[in-house]
């Protein structure tokens, strides 16, 4: 498949693994807008790479069905989340510890829902991208099973 010219919508594309696929895309000549939280981040990534970009919180469900509505992409990149709060499993506070799924989980789910919604063009794609923490769990989890383990043997 050939991305010339392809509009293509890259959600965390301002740094990390995003903005690797948003180089990726530009390389291979897509049209692509990059949508993150940051302003500041998001002005760096349009001056070195030349394109669109929107400043929005993932997990706002209004933002997604206009951002999807307004540019109508061909192919959507859902690579946005949070960096989960490190720590021993008994200092971490309720936000600290659902940052990541609110984010990840809530802001995906928000946007998959908006592209079958609005809907997305016909052919279009949807990648989801995931970190190793789907297959490997992450340290807060791994926090509790380990400490369960040591109370429990």
């Amino acid at each position: 498949m050939s991305l010339k010219d392809k509009i293509v919508i890259v959600i965390g594309g301002s740094r990390g693994l995003g903005l690797g696929i948003v180089e990726a895309l530009v390389d291979q000549g897509a049209k692509v807008t990059v949508v993150a939280r940051s302003a500041v981040d998001l002005e760096v990534v349009s001056a070195r790479f030349g394109v669109e970009t929107i400043s929005a919180d993932i997990t706002n469900q209004k933002a997604a069905k206009q951002i999807l509505s307004d540019v109508r992409p061909e192919i959507l990149v859902l690579n946005a989340g949070a960096t989960p709060a490190m720590g021993p499993i008994d200092r971490l506070s309720w936000e600290d510890f659902t940052k990541s799924w609110d984010t990840d989980v809530k802001g995906g789910l928000y946007w998959l829902q908006a592209a079958l919604n609005v809907p997305l063009v016909t052919g279009a794609r949807v990648l989801l991208s995931s970190s190793g923490a789907a297959r490997q769990g992450s340290r807060p989890c791994l926090a509790v099973m380990r400490a369960r383990s040591e109370c429990f043997g």
